[in-house]
């Protein structure tokens, strides 16, 4: 845990989870994922911003009582009830006995449906609700579908910190640190662009609305402090710009090649296109979905304007790892606007072909013919024919090159 005073009212309690498999029970975590939780002191109210998760509850109430008396904390500011942020709210209450929740309207059933709290406990916030804390005023501003509609965020006036709650976050854990001048930027920049392709991507338009809200308003914020991943302190602008810019998405020029292989014959085709694809100077992204996670997969076609698709017959259907991609990249919208093509080998018949070709085109993809179907083995000659498939859709990206 690491406790670090952000501004001369704030301080942050940052909890890193290291033993985590997976977040949400889906996308893995190799280094880790923090929790970032927000005490305010004004000279007239003292208010907490969001909990961390109930295995660290205990952790949390004590750091807590080293900052400052719970009865003294006036309210909880939940700014979404997701269990990461959430967790720790009936232990806080237990002790913290004159605390109210401040949420937004949507939310307030939220909070009496998970913990059974009275009508009396919870408290909704309208958007652009201020409250003075005595020297500074906390403003609401509700931002639904970040990622949930419960979603809201907290601005501090005077000392600039938005609370941003999902937005503008990453995995990684943060090791002892806090600030963005602290980390290796370039790893948790990575990491948010794998979160946001991983959770928010979804909802990107409603990101872009956000940011377009705020703006309009005139928010002169000097802090951006998301509840996962570093505070943006120093260089507040990058993370704001990098969402904007994954959300629209602005694509790079590159292709990404995912694809299932039983014996390793589309395998062979896939490593073909790999150097063709190669030889035009586009970079590619080629990923075996049986044994990579569709997390990472995610992250590389959140900003890649052409994919290719590589599949054996399975069952008479598509292989079963590269569905199980489709499915992700269509809940998260990312097929429109982006083109797609197909390769693959097979025995007994190419009924796989067909199948995945009408499902890119409901999700949107722009087709690129003629696909590369190999029956069997390929030949030499065939995988001559992989190579000129991978400079043909390696010039196609060259397209997007600004």
């Amino acid at each position: 845990m690491t406790v670090g005073r952000v501004s001369d009212r704030v301080y942050c309690l940052s909890y890193d989870d290291k033993d985590l498999d997976l977040f949400e029970s889906l996308w893995p975590l190799p280094l880790g994922v923090s929790y970032n939780s927000y005490i305010i002191f004004g000279d007239e109210k003292t208010i907490l911003l969001d909990t961390v998760p109930q295995r660290f509850s205990e952790r949390f109430i004590e750091d807590l009582k080293g900052l400052v008396d719970l009865k003294s904390i006036d309210f909880l500011v939940s700014h979404h009830l997701e269990h990461d942020h959430s967790g720790s709210i009936l232990a806080l209450l237990r002790e913290a006995v004159n605390c109210k929740i401040l949420c937004s309207p949507f939310a307030v059933n939220l909070h009496k449906a998970f913990f059974n709290l009275s009508e009396n406990m919870v408290k909704s916030v309208n958007d652009g609700m201020s409250m003075d804390i005595g020297g500074d005023t906390l403003t609401f501003h509700l931002t639904p579908w970040l990622h949930w509609p419960d979603t809201m965020m907290s601005f501090l006036n005077l000392e600039g910190v938005l609370f941003s709650c999902d937005a503008f976050g990453s995995f990684g854990a943060l090791n002892g640190k806090l600030f963005d001048n602290e980390v290796d930027l370039n790893i948790y920049l990575d990491e948010a662009k794998r979160y946001f392709s991983n959770i928010v991507v979804g909802y990107r338009e409603h990101v872009i609305k956000a940011v377009e809200k705020l703006s309009s308003l005139g928010l002169n914020f000097k802090i951006i402090a998301p509840s996962h991943g570093p505070i943006y302190k120093f260089n507040p602008r990058l993370i704001v710009d990098k969402y904007v810019s994954w959300s629209k998405p602005e694509f790079e020029v590159k292709v990404v090649l995912i694809y299932g292989s039983m014996y390793g014959h589309t395998k062979m085709l896939a490593e073909a296109i790999d150097m063709g694809v190669e030889s035009t100077g586009v970079r590619v992204a080629s990923f075996d979905a049986s044994r990579v996670n569709v997390s990472f997969i995610l992250k590389e076609v959140l900003d890649a304007p052409v994919l290719a698709f590589g599949t054996p017959t399975y069952d008479a259907n598509v292989f079963p790892t590269i569905l199980n991609v489709l499915d992700f990249i269509e809940v998260k919208k990312l097929g429109a606007g982006r083109y797609a093509s197909i390769f693959g080998c097979y025995g007994w018949g190419p009924s796989a072909y067909s199948i995945l070709m009408g499902r890119l085109k409901s999700m949107g993809f722009n087709l690129v013919e003629p696909f590369l179907t190999v029956r069997g083995a390929p030949s030499p000659s065939d995988l001559d024919n992989a190579k000129k498939f991978g400079v043909k859709i390696g010039e196609l990206a060259l397209k997007f090159k600004k």
